[in-house]
């Protein structure tokens, strides 16, 4: 999707709040995050740079039938666009991403309380338009 870190980077979000979540374990984020959807299953992850080979990501991705670039390729990467029908792809694709150390962007589908960008320094910032959905505890 052309663009699609571009469009997150241009909206307007009235409170952002980062956190380093450190060490980063991968399925404990995962269902914190999960945790904050409530009713909403469907997610959408948007790529932005892949700094390391996605060994994870690549194997859950093959078992779908889709083939991803070479890691010298990646950069083909930035934009591409992963959707989430269900609680379980969700967290399988966020715990890929997160042991990659993959930047991104995830938002749940539909109606959007809060969106968030994760980078490989295990630096997580929420994004909404109400003060309490950026207070987030990290308990890992």
């Amino acid at each position: 999707m052309q663009g699609a870190i571009n469009a997150f980077c241009s909206k307007s979000w009235k409170y952002q709040e980062s956190y380093y979540v450190t060490p980063l374990r991968p399925e404990c984020v995962a269902d914190m995050i999960i945790s904050r959807m409530t009713d909403r299953h469907q997610a959408r992850i948007i790529f932005d740079e892949i700094v390391f080979e996605p060994t994870t990501l690549n194997l859950i991705l093959s078992k779908c039938g889709t083939t991803t670039p070479s890691m010298r390729d990646t950069k083909y990467l930035k934009d591409w666009v992963a959707e989430t029908t269900t609680s379980s792809e969700t967290r399988r694709l966020l715990v890929a991403v997160l042991k990659d150390a993959i930047d991104f962007v995830f938002e749940p589908i539909g109606r959007r309380s809060f969106s968030l960008y994760v980078d490989h320094d295990e630096r997580i910032t929420v994004f909404s338009n109400s003060r309490a959905e950026v207070k987030w505890t990290w308990d890992q």
